[in-house]
């Protein structure tokens, strides 16, 4: 499994937002983030993947187990959220 995300060297909080829901044409309410350095506490790998659009990245799940894929995706949006929202819709 992997998570698609914005590389934020590359584009701000509000351009990824307007790429989303305007470019992309989906809904968010607003945007949050988590560093390369986070992910890798965790054991995730961070890689950039432009081929949908230059900005685009992704955080590799791939091999962990569900509840592994839980347990993670839950602690990097318990860094998100104690980081607080970089911008909110």
């Amino acid at each position: 499994m992997k998570l698609s995300v914005y590389d934020g060297d590359q584009m701000t909080p509000e351009e990824a937002f307007e790429h989303f829901t305007s470019v992309l044409q989906q809904q968010s309410v607003g945007e949050l983030a988590v560093t390369v350095s986070e992910c890798e506490s965790l054991d995730l790998k961070v890689e950039s993947d432009p081929a949908p659009f230059p900005e685009h990245a992704i955080i590799d799940f791939t091999g962990l187990g569900r509840k592994d894929v839980e347990s993670k995706g839950k602690k990097l949006k318990s860094i998100a959220d104690a980081r607080g929202w970089l911008l909110q819709a």
